[in-house]
């Protein structure tokens, strides 16, 4: 998992990384904002999850990443110059359907529907980002499946190649046994990771996502 920031170029590895990681997450009970020893003076970090609401989320996988995702949002919302927003699509090519959320009640109205328009869904995304103010910017991408239209490889593999040149990280997240291997390095390069079930990405936002944090507030 520690390898989110291999496109960029960059040493994972946090100098003195002395984040508690329950204080962190729990944070969201507590209002505690003093999990960090240090803040660099810096302008944001922004962060998009992208999350698939295609119709085979529906089966377990929605619920258990809605909560997952909610508690971050929750654990951020006091802390400084980090910015948060989440992402979901389904649809079509044709019709794709946007949903967005910067706090827990938007996101818990998101629901499942259609197909994997894997392209739009990512460009929307990638637009997202482009237009957060972060100097730090991150994007997790989080599905269950595979394009339903292979044209889609192409297009998603462009997109992600743009944010990593312009220094964004890009994480893929593939849920469940619906990934495939070529597919997914075709359009993640070596930036993508597969996780049995959906319960298994809360360890994998848990350790990236505070790493990241962690990383950018400490100026490092």
């Amino acid at each position: 998992f520690s390898r989110i920031l291999q496109s960029t170029g960059e040493d994972n590895e946090v100098e003195g990384y002395e984040l508690d990681m329950n204080a962190f997450i729990n944070s969201r009970t507590d209002g505690r904002t003093d999990y960090f020893i240090t803040e660099a003076d810096t302008t944001g970090f922004s962060c998009v999850i992208r999350i698939d609401l295609s119709g085979s989320m529906a089966s377990g996988s929605l619920p258990i990443c809605k909560t997952i995702v909610g508690n971050l949002l929750e654990s951020v919302k006091k802390v400084p110059r980090v910015k948060v927003k989440v992402v979901g699509w389904c649809g079509s090519s044709g019709a794709t359907q946007i949903y967005e959320a910067e706090d827990v009640e938007k996101l818990s109205k998101f629901t499942t529907s259609g197909m994997t328009p894997m392209a739009n869904g990512m460009w929307h995304c990638k637009k997202t980002l482009d237009q957060m103010n972060g100097t730090k910017k991150v994007m997790f991408f989080l599905t269950d499946g595979l394009p339903n239209d292979m044209d889609d490889i192409p297009q998603v593999k462009e997109a992600v190649n743009l944010l990593r040149n312009s220094k964004a990280s890009v994480l893929g997240i593939g849920i469940g046994g619906c990934t495939d291997n070529n597919t997914f390095t075709k359009m993640f390069g070596k930036g993508w990771i597969s996780v049995q079930d959906a319960s298994q990405v809360e360890r994998v936002l848990q350790k990236d996502f505070v790493k990241e944090v962690s990383s950018f507030l400490r100026g490092n």
